[in-house]
């Protein structure tokens, strides 16, 4: 109780039962057989308590500190000597604690020197655990501290001794995070990064990876913070504490962090779950308040004073205005592709455009199919592929292969040798490919997988949605009737609600922000953009939307178009004309050869005419590539051509005549490159070419001075620049130095350094030095070429 406020405490239960004593009213427990378990700096120590601790770790850690008093302090030293030595307690990894208090805590043999800050409190009335044995304890911590006590063998209560545990353990709150490098767990970090991207860097504010901790705001003065135990969360939920300055709040601590624990979706990642019950239970509770009270005064309603009736405002009612967003989708899908813009994703100009497309789609529609069709294939890392719903969990990453712009044709260069080789329609480029976990309707609040895995799609660059174009799946992908023009509208409605949920649940702050006295236009537009950048994109892009949904930048502050007079309809149409320019969609309308699947893709075209909709039998692709491998049939990638080898089984050149005229030869192909082409295209990338030498275009390449002709390209983000193209090219250390002028083929002057490049472009870039692979033999890095100040003489760097 007296160190309450500045710690949260979990207490663990020895394993072994002692023989109950006279007074005892339960038996009393232990942690060892015997009385000192002993330590082996070469060894982890074993034994049921080491399984009990290692259950504790696993299920409610880590934690920052470790108590003990008797046995329980020999535990706890050999808890701190196993992070010191780094050894494994069981099957957890000790590596989170900042420090250790003992009390009556006897010497255990063997363990080192221990690099924390350690509390020991011994008494010379102890009769179990003499005064030495805890000096030779404390002896063995460099930074160790004894206090002696006059009260035998327990934990001492005397209020100058308890203000000895306070400030230890306070003073142990101010010391940094330990972080352990490697020790970070994949799946906790990248949920944290989720959840920040989903609440913005105001909002959500990762404290550490290893171990992973997180504090979310929850309302002004009251935040969660959260720790994942290693186990979390299949085994168990994550800690949560709750933190607050708030009077309203401080009292019901309990009951908020009760609200919290009874959202939690066992086995699934629950903290978006919590954090909205969280929320909501404040926003019911602090109804009770009000400004004026004074702490502890609750605002009292007279019996027979009338009620008056209460307004409530649109971003506090549960039910969302479906008619209003819908028409907001079809006002944007209507006012076709956004133009391109600089700095409209995710991603820095300063580097190539590793370029990310996310599969999206229901249970059972094909999304591991199309996946596997086209991910770079690696023997026994397929993704899962089934009939059963949530075949998918985890997302699946990977690079795969789209078809790039090769500008060899236009300029007659006869030997282009791209660095990938060619594919249909151009030249192989690579993409990487994210395929999440299906949606099914209501994923927005929770339902399925949930709001995790739509969170998962916010570094993607653009979304190809597959759909299951025969219509034999219901929307929760189980076998029955399936309606693929309804399965569209619904996950499109999945995707603004996961968006427009973030910004209601925020929306009261920014317009009371916009009614502040002396507020300025920027200090308002700044709060709505952060409602925005979490999904990685940049103010800049936020701007263009709101002026590309009908909206005056420089009216919205004040007037009748003011952020403040703001409704339902206008917050709609700002979600989807953002959700339009910041993740544009593909229509990949899979398993088209089913016998009504043509039918059904008319039916989508006519209801989507604003969109790209490709036909795609993902699982002809994935066939045609595996007998590929196994050189039973030769298949050319994107094109209507398959021939059975000699080496064909009977019923694969069955198989193979058969997609040859059902699939290849209805479509022209598996529509599978199409799709993810039509992808990378819809955000209108620069695709530079750099070269040594604008007539021959011989390439620069790694390794060599020149190399054959167009075989390097680099993607760059829209409207990029010379200069980008130079920071670019300098990242992947094609090019060194700083930029001395730049040419484009086809244009017959010096480009400067601002200007735009055309969307192909064949570039050759003159720096003032070398890049470290094209230095002469014995030059050394850093050293300057001569003549460095300007151009060098081969005029190639």
């Amino acid at each position: 109780r007296a160190c309450s406020d500045v710690a949260t405490f979990h207490y663990a239960e020895g394993p072994e039962e002692r023989e109950q004593q006279p007074g005892d009213d339960l038996p009393p427990r232990g942690w060892f057989p015997a009385e000192d378990p002993g330590f082996t700096a070469d060894a982890p120590p074993s034994g049921r308590w080491v399984d009990c601790l290692g259950e504790v770790l696993g299920t409610h850690g880590p934690f920052d500190a470790v108590l003990g008093f008797s046995e329980g302090a020999i535990a706890a030293a050999v808890l701190c000597a196993c992070q010191q030595e780094n050894l494994p307690l069981g099957e957890q990894q000790v590596h989170s604690l900042r420090g250790m208090m003992v009390f009556g805590a006897p010497d255990v043999p063997g363990i080192p020197e221990i690099d924390l800050p350690s509390l020991h409190f011994g008494s010379g009335k102890d009769n179990i655990v003499p005064l030495e044995l805890s000096q030779q304890l404390a002896g063995r911590f460099t930074n160790a501290k004894l206090v002696e006590h006059a009260n035998g063998h327990c934990v001492p209560t005397k209020p100058d001794l308890e203000a000895e545990m306070h400030s230890f353990l306070k003073g142990l709150r101010g010391l940094p995070e330990v972080e352990v490098e490697g020790a970070a767990l994949e799946e906790h970090t990248d949920e944290l990064e989720c959840l920040k991207d989903m609440y913005g860097g105001g909002e959500a504010q990762i404290i550490s990876t290893s171990p992973a901790r997180l504090r979310i705001r929850l309302v002004d003065l009251t935040s969660a913070f959260f720790v994942l135990p290693p186990r979390y969360p299949e085994e168990c939920p994550p800690v949560v504490l709750v933190e607050t300055s708030d009077w309203r709040v401080s009292p019901f601590e309990a009951d908020l962090k009760r609200a919290m624990m009874e959202a939690v979706d066992e086995g699934s990642p629950s903290i978006w779950q919590m954090t909205t019950a969280g929320q909501e239970w404040l926003e019911g509770h602090l109804a009770n308040y009000t400004g004026a009270n004074a702490p502890g005064q609750q605002v009292q309603q007279e019996e027979e004073e009338e009620e008056e009736e209460v307004v409530i405002p649109w971003w506090d009612k549960d039910d969302i205005d479906m008619e209003a967003m819908r028409a907001a989708t079809e006002e944007a899908a209507a006012a076709g592709p956004p133009p391109a813009s600089r700095d409209s994703g995710s991603q820095s100009y300063l580097k190539p455009w590793t370029y990310t497309v996310g599969l999206v789609g229901k249970p059972s529609a094909g999304k591991s199919t199309f996946f596997n069709s086209v991910a770079r294939y690696r023997e026994g890392k397929m993704a899962e592929m089934s009939e059963r719903p949530f075949t998918t969990i985890d997302p699946n990453i990977d690079t795969a292969y789209f078809a790039a712009p090769s500008p060899h044709e236009e300029w007659g260069i006869a030997d282009c040798q791209p660095e990938l080789g060619f594919i249909a329609g151009g030249r192989r480029a690579t993409v990487m490919l994210k395929d999440v976990a299906g949606l099914v309707p209501g994923a927005h609040s929770g339902n399925g997988k949930g709001n995790f895995f739509l969170s998962c799609l916010c570094d993607a660059d653009a979304l190809i949605h597959v759909i299951d174009a025969s219509g034999q799946t219901t929307e929760e992908g189980a076998l029955g009737e399936g309606d693929p023009v309804r399965d569209i509208q619904w996950v499109r409605e999945e995707l603004h609600l996961w968006i427009f949920g973030n910004i209601r649940r925020k929306w009261d702050s920014v317009r009371r922000k916009a009614k502040a006295q002396r507020v300025t236009q920027e200090a308002v537009l700044e709060r709505l953009a952060d409602l925005l950048v979490g999904y990685h994109t940049t103010r800049s892009t936020i701007f263009t939307v709101l002026e590309r949904a009908g909206f005056s930048v420089a009216k919205i502050v004040a007037g009748r178009e003011g952020i403040a007079t703001w409704g339902e309809a206008e917050v709609h149409r700002l979600v989807a004309h953002f959700l339009h320019a910041r993740f544009p969609i593909v229509l990949a309308m899979n398993k088209a050869d089913g016998v009504k699947s043509k039918a059904n893709i008319e039916r989508v075209r006519e209801a989507y005419p604003h969109d790209v909709v490709v036909p795609v039998c993902a699982r002809a692709e994935w066939w045609l590539k595996e007998y590929t491998r196994q050189k039973q049939i030769k298949y050319e990638e994107g094109t209507d051509q398959v021939t059975a080898l000699e080496t064909a089984s009977d019923q694969v050149r069955e198989r193979a005549a058969v997609l040859s005229t059902k699939v290849l030869g209805a479509f022209g192909s598996t529509g599978v490159l199409r799709a993810l082409t039509q992808a990378v295209e819809m955000r209108q990338p620069v695709f530079c070419f750099p070269v040594e030498d604008t007539g021959t275009c011989a390439s620069v390449i790694h390794g060599k001075t020149a190399g054959p002709p167009l075989a390097t390209m680099v993607m760059l983000r829209p409207m990029a620049t010379l200069g980008d193209a130079f920071e670019a090219l300098k990242h992947d250390r094609y090019l060194a130095g700083q930029l001395v002028r730049g040419e484009v083929k086809g244009i017959n002057r010096a480009i400067r350094k601002d200007e735009i490049l055309p969307s192909v472009c064949v570039v050759k870039i003159m720096s003032n030095r070398k890049s470290n692979y094209q230095r002469k033999p014995g030059h050394q890095p850093g050293d300057v070429e001569s003549g460095s100040e300007g151009e060098e003489e081969n005029g190639a760097e």
